[in-house]
């Protein structure tokens, strides 16, 4: 068959149509096809002028275009685009995302405000929880007065469990208000609670609840009020009575009396000072 009538193959097809697309889009062609190596060599396949096999030829100055795949109008990801598939004024995802990394300052880097905001944050979370717990769980009060003594001198410190949260006991130390005897808050000994009994031998100088001797001071009790004993404690009272036996002024008279509970502020846990008894319980 002559040169004129052989059809072209399908490299040449390809060539051809790629040299259309380059004359009618020359700058897709500028940016996507490397320049032309005058010494690289074109090859072509068919058949070889005198009918025979298939034949390749290599032409100088043309380098093989790969085919490229059709327009089938799928949608193609963004993030699978080519850099320059995205259009002016857009930038690829990759470059983005390194435009954005470059933005956001290192991880861990904390500035001369934030560290002023977390120590001021920090001092103010610590203020509230110090009131509340002075408010509802402990307090530190003083006592003033020689009525406690061995156990608690005048100006010690001492710490005072919320009555809210303490249970009050026969022994305990507790802190109460008295007003038709005074606006100040006083320092006794729980002797006997609601339902028992006490009965205070004088001539001796013994306490009795309930019939047991009251075992809670060494200290004999001589001096008298004017309260009758034996005497029962009435429901929701106290009968108290200070260490010093013969200098406190509790419930052995009446102007004191029995001490209503809802009176009670609270019991005291152990001393704070002076530090060379820090911790002694009473």
């Amino acid at each position: 068959m002559s040169d004129e009538n052989r059809l072209p193959s399908r490299e040449e097809l390809e060539f051809e149509l790629n040299e259309i697309n380059r004359l009618l889009y020359p700058e897709q062609a500028d940016a996507n096809v490397e320049p032309e190596d005058p010494t690289a060599f074109k090859s072509y396949s068919g058949r070889s002028p005198a009918g025979g096999d298939e034949e390749t030829f290599e032409e100088p100055g043309i380098q093989r275009s790969e085919p490229q795949p059709c327009d089938t109008g799928a949608a193609v990801p963004a993030d699978e685009r080519p850099a320059d598939a995205a259009g002016p004024g857009h930038t690829a995802p990759g470059e983005r995302s390194k435009a954005n990394a470059r933005e956001v300052p290192p991880k861990g880097r904390t500035t001369l405000s934030d560290e002023l905001f977390g120590w001021l944050q920090a001092i103010v979370t610590s203020l509230v929880l110090i009131v509340i717990m002075f408010m509802y769980v402990v307090r530190i009060i003083g006592v003033s007065g020689i009525s406690m003594i061995p156990t608690l001198y005048d100006k010690d410190m001492v710490v005072l469990l919320n009555a809210s949260i303490a249970s009050i006991s026969p022994g305990d130390v507790i802190v109460f208000k008295q007003e038709r005897y005074s606006d100040i808050p006083l320092v006794k000994r729980v002797i006997a609670t609601q339902g028992q009994t006490v009965d205070i031998d004088f001539q001796t100088g013994t306490v009795y609840v309930d019939n047991a001797v009251s075992t809670y001071v060494d200290e004999p009790t001589y001096r008298s009020y004017d309260v009758t004993f034996p005497i029962t404690v009435e429901e929701g009272k106290l009968f108290v009575m200070g260490d010093n036996r013969d200098e406190s002024f509790d419930s052995r008279a009446s102007t004191i009396g029995q001490i209503d509970e809802r009176s009670v502020l609270g019991k005291v846990a152990f001393v704070v000072y002076p530090f060379s008894r820090f911790g002694d319980k009473p």
